[in-house]
Parts: C-alpha cells; sequence; structure tokens
C-alpha cells in the first residue's frame, strides 16, 4: 500500500479508525452510502411487541377484511418479523381466537390471501383447504361428469395412484379399447 494511505484516519468526528473512501471509516463509509450522512444510526425496530406490528400494519376495507399493509412473502401471505418471519395470519388468529389445532391449516373464507381477519379465517384440514380452493385438483374434483357426459358413480369410476391421485370413467374406458378396468 503507498505510504500517503498508510496514516489516514476517518475524518467524521474523533473516530481514528483507518480510512475507506471519501474519507471514512467502513461504519462510516457505509451509513454516508445508505443515508446520505455518516453520523445517522437507525436501529432496527424489532422491538415492538407483535400484537402492536399486527395491528398498526392492518386497514380495513368495505367487504370487512383487515388488509394487511406490511410485508407480503412470495406466496402472497402476510408475514411479521418477530424473533424470525411469521404468517401475520396466524399470528392474528391466535392472539384473538386462540391456537390453532394441531395438523390444522387456515382456509380465507373470503378468498384474499392478505386478509387478517380472523372472523374470515377457519381452521380446516390441509387437504380441505386444497379442495375448497380454485386449484387444477380444486376443480377436478368437484366435477360430478366426465367430459363425455358419464356420471362418476362408485361403479362407473375407477381411482388411479401414481404420483398423483387421479379419477378414470370406466365407461370411456370401455368404449375406447385403450382400457379395460379391472371388474
Amino acid at each position: 500500500m503507498p505510504a500517503h494511505r498508510l496514516h489516514k484516519h476517518c475524518t467524521y468526528g474523533n473516530c481514528g479508525n483507518p480510512h475507506k473512501g471519501r474519507g471514512f471509516c467502513n461504519k462510516h463509509y457505509a451509513r454516508f452510502f445508505r443515508y446520505g450522512d455518516p453520523g445517522i444510526v437507525k436501529k432496527r425496530q424489532d422491538n415492538d411487541p407483535i400484537e402492536y406490528k399486527l395491528v398498526k400494519n392492518v386497514t380495513v376495507d368495505k367487504s370487512g377484511c383487515w388488509i394487511w399493509l406490511g410485508t407480503i412473502n412470495s406466496q402472497g401471505y402476510p408475514s411479521v418479523w418477530s424473533n424470525g418471519p411469521k404468517a401475520a395470519h396466524r399470528e392474528m388468529y391466535c392472539l384473538i381466537r386462540g391456537d390453532i389445532p394441531d395438523g390444522m391449516v387456515l382456509d380465507h373464507l373470503c378468498r384474499v390471501r392478505h386478509c387478517v381477519n380472523p372472523k374470515h379465517l377457519e381452521p380446516v384440514t390441509n387437504k380441505e383447504n386444497i379442495l375448497r380452493g380454485n386449484s387444477f385438483s380444486a376443480k377436478n374434483a368437484k366435477k360430478t361428469h366426465c367430459k363425455r357426459g358419464h356420471e362418476y358413480t362408485k361403479d362407473n369410476t375407477k381411482t388411479v395412484t401414481k404420483t398423483i391421485t387421479y379419477r378414470l370413467c370406466k365407461a370411456c374406458c370401455c368404449e375406447d379399447r385403450k382400457y379395460v378396468p379391472e371388474t
């Protein structure tokens, strides 16, 4: 290192730490770069109780949903930080209505993922939650007839499980002669 750089120190106050850039040490340079002023110290606001964080990040819309104004995770669900990331709708439900039973998930009855209103949340099994939704599997589970109009009954339906479980219409299989189901 050149001799003229060996003796440079931070120019902010009486810091005295070695110089990094623009006359500041690492700490003061980072503050200058982030906030435009090497003297600004911003502390994380993680000391607030979770109850306060839940209430301050909510607004009520005309349908009665408590819309989460805070962080939304990649799946569209509300997230709050309290010793690690937590699902805000689950935390709000536990705060107001009590614990969620083991093995249960919360179903948004209003179908708004970022709603944290405990009245719009119901504990159900994961399977029930999926079947209530608008996913591909939920839409297929709601079908009562095959694409050719045959009704899915106990006698006319074969259930096949490979990587996924699906239904086959025995009448269609026999008509196509591609697959003869077991009797």
